[in-house]
């Protein structure tokens, strides 16, 4: 027995265990058998034996001394029967990311309470988002000050909308200044920084308007995957308080867009939309015991409660609401509480799709969401809402049921009528609760094996007793091995296996609320654990050496044990996850078939028939590998040349048709003895051939000695893992045996290269191929009828239907396929015995007639021969083969059209979506497969005609973009495949581009800042500013859409160069933001009623240099403040782009350019094309210095590009607006 503590083995008392265990066995032999290990011992649960629970206790103390406490006495341990020491160990916590918009409404002040008291959870950073995000940030200081928890720090998060700051009177005069942790000004990027930087998965709990997490998406791409995102939003069947419809839930619709990208993000989503959070109150007593609570953190919770309510009691939802009796909605509570348990909720996987509107909609065409829809027990789940909110009772595990899902039972499973509470269902005596279910699933007896939800408490089997009673034991029978190096082997399996038993039990057990970084941990340790039994297959016919030893057993029983997954197959579906057990199986088919061996033994099946006997559920492809690596494959090894022979019309076809060229990295699939990989090799090629049959492998491994540029693997192409750099995935009648061809073909497709493409030959139906028809018709009386085959099944025929294939080829992501019918003659022979051998030798009409014996095989032998004589010429037998031959490339080209030109303000209605064709590059050219674009208001002027630089605007193209990709494809020598540049890629994904016209970005730099300050942007802000302003030290600079992508930058590069900066935007938001964190001096808001006075107000000595990105009253407003010798930049209009009718310029320009002398000039970034080096150069360093910040406004996917190019023009961005292509 061992215990696991925050998923650390500990085996440092292993042999002591195992002694202890042989003294038990020795005592209670009836319940111990040699064969299995001692997960097998078998003994009453209600009465442990000492020798166990002196086990236990033993291995209890290595944890309580790790951890500095004091050891039990393990004498008093055995006296107790049993320990209540489960109670006391330390759960392994979950790693949580809170981002809130505290300081609105009061429910995030609550769960902000609810989940500093949460045991089970470990808070990295808590970001606070939309609105006044300082003020909110404070709020969360001041909780946290209170709670002692200053070791967390804060990210101040994107200020967006404006909110009533409900919280202020309880705020006070606090500041964060007050607040002894970090306050981190980059919310965004301390989410970033945050999230990658910790080596679990991160439980991402969210709780207002996501626009920190869209921006921490867009700047991250892979966050997604160290990630998982849990949420209070939407509505799905009941709105607010019960509502029987639903509503536009207020997190969704305040940023639709932030929103949309978030649940797009290919993560984990978990949601409690209305339907649940909806409808959490605490009252009566459970209110009463917050409310009456001593305890600083709960009182500091009701002060606020009640200061929060003296702001807000006027709104009409809360005129009912007794502030000494209940709180309010409590929403975000509930989201929290997902972060580390479901076992109160109904949970349900659906597609959901999140409008432009703000509404949350179930539809098929959205993102699979695990949503909390129903209460399974609310009642529970508010009782314990209130103990964690008060914080002062611990968690008690002694009334945990431990189950799969390991869950606390409710008063009602505790009774005496409960079926929980059966003495025979418990572990040692009042201290674990077992279900018949948990009890059931463990094949190696009734041992006690639990864990805690995070895996941390656990007690489980260990086969160190299986080790030393081998070794104890007094007639030897050599199942440790022959010799030392061998028994050292054995070992070092063992130990494996340990490691693998632990993952597997964890796994196991948390069947029912299957977690994403649980089911990773156990792909990896399955892939892991098999990975070294496939490779010491490779050089014994056993684990050890070629003899059965107790690593053979342990093997077997470790996989009976895990392969009870299948038994839950549906659940795991329905939660998003794949069996692991079949796909890892079939990667490893020597493992596979080692354990199918195994597994025909009389001694296993006798105990363990039914465990194993699930495992051919699961391998679905295991009767294919036993098939192809038993006497067909010996057969087809022998039979090679002839088989080949007779084949070759088909394979020289198949093979000009995919076309190899010299270089390309290909895969043949299903290579069998080598043919078509050593054609495919003569062209120059990379060629890797991977079948399932070892036979098939040695000759081909024989054939190809000497050929430096063909490898060959053992490996099944369906599930092998594939990187996705191969040009040509290429089969010769290799392709129709999968067990589940779409996700095979899935998987070969995730094996392309972008600009790859798939070849390969398979059967048309029988009835049109005359080589297996005229032996299959001969003996068809012979045979006794069967049941009818499903057509589709594996076999040499299941594509003969072509739609279907079509389909499945399709459903894959496969793209401009083009199927063909293509015939050859095939000799079956040189003469009628030649034919005959052929025929009985492989192929359907071997299998049948294998099935035959004595006289009626004879009978339909001569049946066959009796057909064949007419048919036999002087060259002997040809017979006509009917194939499909299919060629595909792996994907389109996604672009956005213009569709229209806009009469009048743009729509996103003047935009299309389209598929074409992958360009090809052409010599001297690269192709780019786009990463993401940018979306400026200047590409709008390009839609007006041809007072743009742009030229007239024509429909039915792409609209243009600067954006930034990788090189998938170069036929230019100084631009490798895989370099990241800078192209004006326009809004599609693939483009061709002749090198000289894009700039390839350094492997230093972030590529997405080619979008921002390295790109267009930043050069246009760096020579506008500074060659054409040409502003000095201590001189004033105004700019305007100053919080947009040139803006933005143009305002921190004057401050670099030591002037007062006054930024012009459009909402108080956008001011806070340039003032607090881009270092402005100040910001006026252009749309209040004042505009003029305001300007006037914030440059008191006037303006020396004004950077206009707008144009029309803003200008006019500026060049009232313009001083003698001013200098004005013109870099655009936005203000007149999104119009069809621009405004008239401003009145008196002639009069105040003269009289003042102003300098006003236009410019066009190209101007400077000669310098770009340099400025980079310079932008670089300031970047790196942290002088300069860029902001990004990002969107996900191709498809979005037209609502935020509309709500771009609206003034919807900060910063610069980037699309990402994923």
């Amino acid at each position: 027995m061992e215990l696991s503590l925050a998923g650390a083995q500990l085996e440092t008392q292993m042999f002591a265990t195992a002694k202890a265990y042989v003294e038990f066995a020795q005592t209670y032999p009836e319940h111990f058998r040699i064969m299995f290990r001692s997960d097998l011992i078998g003994f009453d649960m209600d009465n442990p034996p000492d020798a166990v629970l002196q086990t236990f206790a033993e291995l209890t103390n290595v944890i309580l001394r790790q951890r500095g406490d004091a050891p039990i006495a393990v004498q008093d341990v055995i006296a107790e029967k049993p320990p209540a020491l489960v109670n006391d160990i330390v759960l392994e916590r979950i790693p949580v990311v809170l981002d809130t918009d505290i300081g609105l409404d009061v429910d995030d002040v609550w769960a902000l309470a609810f989940l500093l008291n949460c045991p089970e959870l470990d808070i990295k950073l808590i970001t606070t988002a939309t609105g006044d995000t300082g003020y909110r940030a404070k709020i969360v200081a001041k909780l946290l000050q209170i709670a002692g928890r200053e070791d967390i720090p804060i990210g101040v998060g994107i200020p967006l909308d404006d909110s009533p700051k409900t919280h202020a009177a309880w705020l006070g005069d606090f500041s964060l200044s007050d607040y002894a942790g970090d306050v981190l000004r980059d919310g965004v990027g301390a989410m970033c920084e945050t999230i990658m930087g910790t080596p679990e998965i991160v439980s991402l709990i969210c709780i207002g308007p996501l626009p920190n997490v869209a921006a921490a998406l867009a700047r991250e791409p892979d966050l997604a995957t160290s990630a998982r995102f849990i949420g209070m939003h939407g509505s799905l069947r009941r709105g607010y308080m019960g509502a029987d419809k639903p509503m536009r839930e207020y997190n969704v619709k305040q940023h639709a867009l932030a929103c949309q990208a978030v649940f797009k993000a290919k993560w984990e989503k978990i949601i409690t939309p209305l339907d649940t959070c909806g409808t959490v109150i605490l009252q009566g007593d459970r209110f009463a015991r917050i409310r009456d609570s001593d305890k600083p953190l709960t009182k500091a919770v009701m002060d606020n409660h009640a200061g929060w309510f003296e702001a807000v009691k006027e709104w009409p939802v809360l005129k009912e609401l007794d502030i000494q009796a209940q709180s309010s909605v409590l929403y975000d509570c509930v989201a929290v509480y997902l972060a580390f348990s479901r076992a109160y909720l109904h949970m349900e996987t659906l597609p959901i799709v999140i409008t432009n509107d703000g509404k949350t909609l179930i539809d098929e065409a959205g993102e699979e969401t695990q949503c909390a829809t129903d209460w399974v027990d609310k009642d529970a789940f508010l009782d314990l809402l209130t103990e964690q909110v008060v914080g002062d009772k611990p968690v008690n595990l002694g009334r945990w049921l431990w189950d799969y899902d390991a869950r606390e039972l409710s008063a009602a499973e505790q009774s005496a009528d409960s079926p929980y509470a059966r003495a025979s269902q418990r572990g040692f005596t009042g201290t674990l609760y077992k279900t018949d279910a948990f009890l059931a699933s463990q094949p190696f007896g009734t041992v006690p094996c639990a864990f805690s939800p995070g895996g941390a408490i656990g007690i489980f089997e260990s086969n160190s007793i299986l080790r030393a009673v081998v070794r104890q034991s007094e007639q030897p029978h050599g199942l440790y091995g022959v010799d030392g190096y061998s028994a050292s082997r054995v070992d070092s399996f063992l130990d494996a296996s340990l490691v693998f038993s632990r993952e597997a039990q964890v796994y196991l057990l948390a069947m029912s609320a299957m977690q994403p970084e649980t089911h990773a941990r156990m792909t990896s340790a399955y892939d892991f654990y098999l990975q070294g039994v496939e490779n010491a297959l490779q050089h014994t016919s056993h684990l050890a050496e070629d003899n059965l030893s107790i690593a053979d057993i342990a093997f077997v029983c470790d996989l009976a044990q895990f392969l009870r997954e299948a038994h839950y197959s549906d659940a795991l579906e329905q939660a998003g996850f794949a069996l692991i057990s079949a796909q890892a199986l079939q990667k490893y088919p020597a493992a596979l078939a080692h354990m199918l061996t195994l597994s025909e033994a009389p001694a296993f099946r006798k105990h363990m028939g039914t465990y194993l006997d699930w495992s051919k559920q699961v391998t679905d492809n295991s009767e294919q590998i036993k098939y192809w690596n038993g006497q067909a494959g010996d057969t087809w090894a022998r039979g090679q040349e002839r088989l080949d022979n007779m084949l070759q019309p088909l394979s020289d076809i198949a093979v000009s048709a995919a076309a190899a060229k010299a270089g390309e990295r290909v895969i043949d699939v299903g290579c069998g003895c080598g043919a078509t990989s050593l054609a495919l090799a003569a062209t120059g090629a990379q060629v890797w051939g991977v079948d399932i049959s070892a036979p098939m492998l040695a000759r081909a491994r024989e054939r190809a000695k000497g050929v430096d540029n063909l490898v060959f693997s053992e490996a099944d192409a369906a599930v092998a893992e594939l990187t996705p750099d191969h040009q040509l995935m290429f089969s010769r009648f290799g392709v129709m045996f999968f067990a589940d061809p779409l996700a095979a073909f899935k998987n070969l497709h995730s094996g392309l290269s972008a600009d790859g493409r798939m070849v390969f030959m398979c059967w048309q139906a029988a009835q049109v191929n005359p080589w297996i028809t005229i032996a299959g018709r001969a003996i068809q009386p012979f045979l006794t009828p069967a049941e009818p085959v499903d057509p589709k099944a594996p076999g040499p025929f299941a594509f003969a239907d072509k739609d279907y294939l079509q389909g499945l080829l399709v459903d894959a992501g496969f793209a401009q396929i083009e199927i063909e019918p293509v015939s050859a003659s095939l000799h079956v022979g040189d003469d009628l015995e030649a034919a005959m051998h052929s025929q009985g030798e492989v192929g359907p009409v071997a299998r049948a007639l294998s099935e035959l014996s004595g006289d009626t095989k004879e009978a339909a032998l001569q049946a066959v021969r009796d057909a064949f004589a007419p048919l036999i010429t002087e060259s002997g037998l040809d017979l006509e083969g009917a194939t499909w031959l299919k060629e595909m490339n792996m994907d389109t080209n996604q672009q956005v059209l213009i569709a229209e030109i806009p009469q009048g303000k743009l729509q996103p209605s003047h935009y299309q979506l389209a598929q074409a064709p992958i360009p090809k590059a052409g010599e001297g050219q690269v192709l780019v497969r786009t990463t993401a674009f940018a979306i400026t208001a200047g590409t709008r002027a390009g839609l007006q005609g041809s007072a743009s630089y742009a030229g007239a605007p024509t429909t039915g193209v792409v609209m243009n973009a600067t954006g930034v990709g990788e090189v998938v494809d170069s036929r230019a020598s100084d631009i490798a495949v895989g370099t990241m540049v800078s192209a004006p890629t326009g809004w599609q994904q693939y483009s061709v581009h002749d090198a000289h016209a894009v700039e390839v970005i350094p492997a230093a730099h972030d590529p997405i800042a080619y979008l921002g300050p390295l790109g267009i942007n930043g050069l246009t802000a760096y020579f506008g500013l500074l060659e054409v302003g040409q502003p000095k030290p201590g001189e004033t600079v105004l700019v305007s859409a100053a919080a947009g992508s040139v803006g933005h930058l143009v305002g921190q590069i004057a401050k670099i160069k030591q002037t007062t900066v006054v930024g012009v935007c459009g909402s108080e938001e956008k001011g806070a933001v340039l003032v607090d964190q881009l270092g402005f001096d100040a910001s006026v808001n252009y749309k209040e009623q004042n505009f003029r006075d305001a300007l006037k107000a914030a440059t008191p000595a006037g303006v020396d240099v004004y950077f206009d990105n707008t144009g029309g009253l803003i200008l006019g407003s500026a060049l009232f403040r313009m001083n003698t010798f001013g200098r004005i930049a013109c870099c655009g209009v936005v203000s007149q782009y999104d119009t069809d009718r621009p405004e008239p310029g401003p009145r008196g320009i002639p009069g105040l350019l003269v009289n003042k002398r102003i300098n006003m000039r236009g410019f066009l970034v190209f101007d400077f094309a000669d310098q770009y080096a340099t400025a980079r150069g310079v932008l670089h360093g300031w970047l790196a210095d942290g002088s300069l910040k860029s902001l990004t406004d990002e969107v996900s996917g191709l498809a979005a590009a037209p609502d935020a190019f509309v709500d771009l023009l609206s003034g919807g961005n900060i910063g610069t607006r980037i699309v990402r292509l994923t």
